[in-house]
């Protein structure tokens, strides 16, 4: 078993007292600012409906942004998150960690907080070699982020090999037979596009070539060049909006105007489908996070909640905040008297097995992924995505 387990509350420590405190970090600027804030009014929300308590405990809540607003790059800061890791840790009164939004930002906090032997829920973080080596996870994956040697992290979103197989079934049932891959250069896109070869050559997609575009590119139009000669139905791309997506989306349309364009959630953000001009109508994007309307009625419950409490539709990813929440809490109620003991609040976490949310009923596996496999699909239209189609999908292993 790669999951946390065993009697032995000597591995995190406990926290003095009965007051326990949740932290949360969240990138709250940058192009993912909205989206993280509506995951942390919905943490803040799962809260306050549980009393601020969980058991005989009261349970408080912190918060830090772990991202820069400019300079280079917009958005998630590895510093930073190292930082809010390492405040987490100074807190004596720690028991658990939501985060990341963002796998990078994970791969930097799990081997701190791992170290520390305190649970990690993460609301977004999909990226596979966080919990599993398979096909798109890199050499030395997952072992290098539990320094600790036990597993400590827990998700609540499905893995990207699941939202890679359900984007593969979505190009064949749109009648696509031929599909290219592109990469970003990073460990994330990469191994996205590298799951999507795996999961189109078990639906029987034909893959027309493989390649990896350079983020740093004034543009792309070599590179669509070239995958115009491979003549592809569809074309899939791996990385998010700050791998300089917009450009390259605009040059593969403009060199493959019949051609689909696939992408994952990281793409879901205004920044690139407000811009997408002439491209829209090609578009097709995935998400691990459900559309609010595939939601069952735990889920639509939280959506009425979270607009009488904040006065606005959530983003799609806020119910997997409010799950993330309320996942820890209901560790600690079965924890018990021992709800201060940080590794028998981790054994809780992995023995998750029914656990009925917002976004559905789930259980934790011994890697520390959800059982969840609803993906939703989406097209542009108008500047803004529009559910289009619910997706399942499968693990990898």
């Amino acid at each position: 078993m790669l999951g946390a387990c065993g009697t032995d509350k000597s591995r995190g420590g406990n926290v003095p007292g009965t007051t326990l405190t949740v932290f949360s970090s969240l990138p709250l600027q940058g192009p993912e600012a909205e989206r993280a804030q509506s995951i942390l009014d919905a943490e803040k929300l799962a809260l306050r409906q549980a009393g601020g308590k969980a058991g005989n405990f009261k349970v408080n809540f912190a918060f830090q942004d772990d991202s820069t607003a400019g300079g280079g790059k917009a958005g998630w800061n590895a510093d930073k998150t190292a930082e809010n890791a390492r405040k987490a840790v100074q807190n004596p009164r720690t028991i658990a960690y939501l985060g990341d939004l963002d796998s990078g930002a994970s791969a930097v906090s799990i081997p701190i907080t791992n170290e520390a032997g305190f649970a990690q829920v993460s609301p977004g973080s999909t990226s596979v070699g966080l919990t599993k080596l398979v096909p798109g996870a890199e050499k030395g994956e997952p072992d290098k982020y539990y320094p600790g040697g036990d597993r400590t992290f827990v998700r609540v979103v499905p893995a990207d090999d699941v939202e890679a197989s359900a984007a593969a079934n979505w190009a064949k049932q749109l009648g696509e037979k031929k599909i290219f891959l592109l990469g970003d250069r990073t460990v994330e896109g990469d191994g996205l596009a590298e799951l999507v070869r795996a999961a189109a050559q078990k639906v029987g997609l034909q893959v027309a070539g493989f390649d990896r575009a350079d983020p740093r590119a004034k543009d792309y139009k070599d590179l669509a060049s070239k995958v115009a000669k491979a003549s592809p139905d569809a074309v899939y791309f791996g990385g998010g909006v700050d791998s300089n997506a917009l450009q390259l989306w605009n040059d593969l349309h403009a060199a493959l105007p019949q051609a689909r364009l696939l992408g994952s959630h990281d793409l879901l953000v205004p920044e690139f489908y407000g811009r997408l001009g002439g491209a829209e109508a090609d578009t097709y994007l995935t998400s691990v996070a459900q559309d609010p309307s595939q939601l069952p009625a735990r889920g639509k419950r939280f959506v009425r909640d979270y607009r009488k409490a904040f006065g606005e539709q959530p983003d799609p990813f806020a119910a997997y905040g409010y799950t993330a929440m309320s996942l820890i809490l209901d560790a600690l109620q079965r924890s018990g008297d021992d709800a201060t003991h940080r590794a028998r609040v981790i054994d809780e976490l992995f023995n998750t097995d029914s656990f009925a949310s917002p976004v559905g009923t789930f259980a934790i596996d011994d890697n520390g992924d959800t059982s969840l496999n609803r993906v939703a699909g989406y097209r542009i239209k108008g500047g803004k995505p529009v559910f289009a189609a619910p997706l399942t999908g499968e693990p990898s292993g």
